[in-house]
């Protein structure tokens, strides 16, 4: 009923959104028929920075514009034909463009650019052609940059044929994409990165990791992302790799409506009877909750599972019952078919007049429901006990299942005003919501800890968000030049009822009494008396992150030199953090092993394991003969759950008993709150960063420009535990940041670059706290360490690069940087414990080449085509720290006192190519990626590292234009299928520490332009 429900709902906006379409589409023509205008954009063709108030008018007529504070200029209510188009600013030579066509159904776009040398009496005159390649505008735009800077556009991740922006950066160079979730720059690891929506901070909600989920943004309101991997005072210094930011679209100069939709099918998933699923919601196809798997009322009050007894009343053991029976008893994975993936996108822009200035706006909405599914995994754990051990000794090796179920859907408002040709103010609201259903069943040997056969199901739903409303202002007070940000974002993580439910079995022969031959098994299922991880569990998570952040920038050009000029900017930023982390765990506790039918949906439910307790005391108030009989009874009844006197069954005074005698509750003793989560994974969090940046941007000769100067970020770091008065996992620390570039012009075309950084990286709270947490999907326990420091690192940075022609790209980069006190993620005992440490120092050198050409100079029928890939070889070094390198010494006397830093890859290849044909409207491109083997889990317990294998994607991407406005998409996935596999190196042998396959996808869509 839900899935109809869901059904009926998608197909009832789907319809109301294409009726919105076509009602729309005459009035579009219409409006469209009356007039078209012209567009662009006009900067100093030395500088690439935008001019303010150009003149910009058509010949012959009374029509122009002036540009704005972005160089960006409207023409309106030009009647359709051919025109020529003068542009001119003080201090520029003008040019005049000629046979610029104006057309009924588009605006004319053009790119100017004004030459800084003024030559008197003497103008420019060019031919207008078309803006059509934004993705040649970025590289223009890269090349202009003061940074060492990579980006791909809307265009490109279009063609890529990426739903998110985690796919989307697997393209850019030097980025790798782990987990699909996290990005990492130049190999380092997430936490060497930040990322940035439209130039403010993401909060973060990840309980786990330091980078920020960019699969929580869909590339639908995406219009580019830009990675600067050197860093310039007016940007925050929390990053080494480098600094993503997300960019969402941009004001459309005309009125554009469009529409998407697509299908998703995938190789070992879509159609599988056997999905591995659980029980779900009504909203959970709007990533919602909608109550389902809510705390029970009766644990509201916190009071209600504090020192719960172990003995008690018969009223007390009553309320013992009804809490541990107000959880839900759905603890196994269920199975249904998985369907077919599906995602739409709609949005809508248009410019007007508002006065005499352009009001601009644009809303979108993206939808995707995806499904993922494996049931060949394999999950291992290693034990080695001695030295001279020729190989390792399995704990347990067992076949691994997993199920996920994913909704994400996002929004985007945005306004722009430019209420005067020097003043805009420009609003945005972005809303992002994700919700996943994650069942995992591991089933196998255990030979570590109950001899046996074990079998453990996950079941975890979250459901997480960000919002972010952010107002900005940009000023031009002549000479000055001022812009001002706030914002406002939060980020929900919710993580109710995640179930964990496991237990031993063992597997009883039943022979024939006659020949002795094996008829079949007969199973006793049990849990241990100790072990947590025995015990059935109930977890509730939720965490709350706030950052409100205040940018204020300031420039003025002091004087000009060699036709550029010579800037001061100096500026401030305020970002303040807040995070709320509360957890509750209960399990369901006993003294003694217990026994069940195998099916954990029954092990708690009230046919199997109640008492009837208003009958119990109606027959102590009665009769106490018949209370024993009673007791007799349910022994036989319910073998599960009983009670007896604490004195014991055989000392019991039968004529004494009454209503106020004293039970214990035997088997399941109480059900309260795990001491692990009892207080020190409840902690709140303040995170004050306060900056002051000074940066000078001169031209020191006519082809070198020099870009430099100091930022000072103070941080002050609190984090408060609910069991421990003081104040603990602090930092207060002042850094000072400098940085200085240098660029030189070698061609007018071609750029040599050389940049000095210092930068830092912070813990994040979670890793700063106290927290113990088992994580369930992971398998692992999680402790935290209040001790960890800040990462101080000096970067250093070289580049060659050539821009021969639009859109065509060659690069050289090497870089090098040294780290004082990285953080790494290592592995205590036997690979079971998470902790977060830091090691004294460490080293990273690499380099980066990149080639972006057409294939036309091969030959010319070759015009449409065009190669683009790029290679990142990185080499790392780290000093093991003398408490690690002893216990390496002790199984390995040979052991290296050096290894690779945590999640670096030695190198990362990206190789595609393309195919565009304008007159056709078609568009293909088959895309390779690849990263090295690299150091997944570091092992501070003397076992061997796990190193994470290479994994080739190879995708293909087609597209054809049908129709005026529409198209056809399609997008093959993963076609290589290469599972995704850690492994540990011992003596020459590879085992396998986690495996699975996640298969091939093919989508097929739809899209609706007008």
């Amino acid at each position: 009923m839900i899935g109809n429900a869901k059904t009926k709902t998608i197909n009832i906006l789907t319809a109301l959104l294409l009726l919105t379409a076509i009602s729309l589409y005459p009035v579009t023509i219409a409006m469209a028929a009356k007039s078209g205008s012209i567009t662009g954009q006009i900067v100093d063709s030395e500088t690439g920075n935008p001019i303010i108030g150009a003149s910009v008018y058509i010949k012959d007529t009374r029509m122009g514009a002036a540009s704005d504070l972005d160089g960006n200029f409207i023409v309106k209510l030009v009647p359709p034909g051919t025109y020529i188009l003068a542009v001119s600013s003080i201090g520029y030579a003008g040019i005049t463009i000629e046979q610029v066509v104006v057309e009924e159904d588009t605006p004319t776009a053009l790119n100017c650019t004004l030459d800084p040398k003024n030559i008197m009496g003497k103008k420019i005159v060019v031919t207008a052609t078309a803006l059509k390649n934004t993705e040649a505008n970025l590289l223009r735009q890269r090349q202009k940059s003061p940074t060492i800077s990579d980006a791909i556009s809307s265009e490109a991740i279009s063609k890529s044929g990426s739903g998110d922006a985690a796919e989307a950066m697997t393209r850019v160079t030097g980025a790798s994409v782990v987990g699909g979730k996290y990005v990492f720059v130049r190999g380092l690891g997430g936490r060497y990165s930040n990322a940035r929506l439209n130039g403010t901070a993401i909060p973060n909600a990840d309980p786990d990791n330091q980078a920020v989920q960019m699969d929580l943004f869909p590339t639908g309101l995406l219009d580019n992302v830009t990675v600067e991997k050197t860093f310039t005072p007016d940007k925050p210094g929390n990053f080494s790799g480098g600094s993503v930011d997300l960019q969402t679209r941009d004001m459309p100069e005309a009125l554009s409506l469009s529409f998407s939709s697509s299908l998703k099918y995938n190789s070992i998933t879509t159609g599988e009877s056997d999905f591995l699923s659980s029980s779900r919601g009504s909203l959970d196809w709007l990533g919602y909750d909608n109550g389902y798997r809510s705390l029970p009322g009766e644990l509201l009050d916190s009071k209600a599972t504090q020192n719960r007894p172990r003995t008690g009343t018969l009223e007390e053991g009553q309320a013992s019952d009804e809490i541990m029976k107000a959880f839900s008893s759905d603890m196994a994975p269920t199975r249904r078919r998985a369907p077919l993936g599906q995602s739409y996108a709609f949005s809508f822009g248009n410019s007007y007049l508002l006065g005499e200035q352009p009001l601009g706006i644009l809303a979108s909405l993206t939808y995707s429901h995806s499904y993922s599914y494996y049931n060949d995994g394999t999950v291992s754990r290693y034990v080695l006990f001695d030295q001279n051990a020729p190989f390792l000794d399995v704990e347990y090796s067992m076949p691994d299942e997993k199920g996920k179920e994913e909704v994400l859907w996002g929004g985007l408002f945005h306004s722009s005003y430019v209420f005067h040709p020097h003043h805009k103010i420009s609003t945005q609201f972005v809303y992002n919501r994700q919700g996943e259903n994650e069942v995992r069943y591991i089933v196998g040997e255990d030979n570590g800890s109950t001899n046996g056969m074990y079998q453990t199901r996950s079941i975890i739903y979250a459901e997480q968000y960000v919002q972010s409303l952010q107002v900005d202002g940009d000023h031009y007070f002549k000479p000055f030049r001022l812009d001002w940000k706030a914002s406002f974002s939060k980020s929900n993580r919710n993580e109710p009822d995640v179930r964990y439910f496991s237990n031993a079995f063992v597997l009883h022969p039943i022979l024939d009494e006659i020949s002795g031959d094996t008829l079949g098994y007969d199973t006793s299922y049990y849990m241990s008396s100790t072990g947590g991880t025995y015990h059935p569990v109930h977890f509730f998570r939720e965490i709350d992150e706030k950052n409100n952040e205040f940018q204020l920038n300031l420039s003025v050009p002091l004087m000009k030199r060699y036709g550029r000029e010579l800037k001061l900017s100096t500026g401030t930023s305020i970002l303040a953090t807040d995070r709320i982390n509360s957890e509750r765990r209960f399990e369901i506790d006993f003294n003694e092993p217990v026994y069940y039918d195998g099916n954990p949906d029954n092990f708690v439910d009230a046919d199997v394991m109640g008492i009837d307790w208003d009958h119990s005391r109606m027959l102590i108030d009665a009769e106490i003969d018949s209370v024993l009989q009673y007791i007799i009874d349910s022994l036989e009844v319910f073998p599960g759950f009983w009670f007896y006197d604490t004195v014991g069954v055989d000392t019991i005074q039968w004529d004494t008993l009454t209503a106020d005698t004293s039970y214990r509750f035997a088997y399941y003793k109480w059900i309260d709150e795990s001491s692990l989560t009892k207080g020190n994974n409840n902690y709140t969090g303040e995170q004050d960063i306060f900056a002051l940046y000074w940066m000078v941007e001169a031209p020191i000769t006519s082809r070198m420009n020099f870009v430099g100067g100091t930022r000072m970020e103070n941080t002050d770091m609190t984090i408060k535990s609910a069991v421990i008065a003081e104040d603990e996992g602090l930092i207060d620390a002042t850094d000072w940041l400098p940085s200085a570039s240098l660029t030189y012009l070698l061609k007018p075309d071609m750029n040599l670059r050389l940049a000095y950084g210092r930068t830092l990286a912070r813990p994040t709270m979670k890793e700063k706290s106290r927290s113990i947490s088992y994580e369930f999907m992971q398998g692992l326990v999680f402790n935290g360490n209040p001790d960890l420091k800040r990462t101080l690192i000096n970067n250093y940075d070289i580049r060659w690069e050539w821009f021969p022609n639009p859109g065509e790209l060659l690069a050289i980069s090497g870089y090098y940087k040294r780290f004082k006190d990285p953080i790494e993620r290592a592995l205590w005992g036997n690979n079971n414990d998470i902790i977060y440490l830091n090691v004294d120092r460490a080293q990273v050198i690499g380099a980066e080449f990149e080639l972006r050409k057409g294939l036309g100079c091969l030959w010319s029928k070759l015009d449409d085509f065009k190669f683009e890939g790029n290679l990142t070889l990185t080499h790392s070094k780290i000093t093991i720290p003398e408490t690690e390198m002893a216990n390496r010494l002790y199984f390995d006397s040979l052991a290296s006192n050096t290894r690779p830093l945590q999640g670096q890859s030695p190198y990362i290849i990206n190789v595609g190519l393309s195919y565009e044909n304008f007159k056709s409207k078609t568009a293909a491109s088959l895309l390779f990626n690849v990263f090295g083997r690299r150091l997944s889990e570091v092992s501070r317990g003397g076992m061997p590292d796990i190193y994470e294998k290479p994994r080739p994607m190879l995708d293909f991407t087609f597209s054809k234009g049908i129709i005026s406005g529409l198209q056809f998409k399609l997008a093959a996935k993963n076609l290589l299928d290469e599972k995704v596999s850690k492994v540990i190196d011992y003596k020459g042998t590879e085992y396998i520490f986690r495996e699975y396959s996640s298969g091939r996808s093919i989508s097929v869509g739809l899209s609706y332009k007008i």
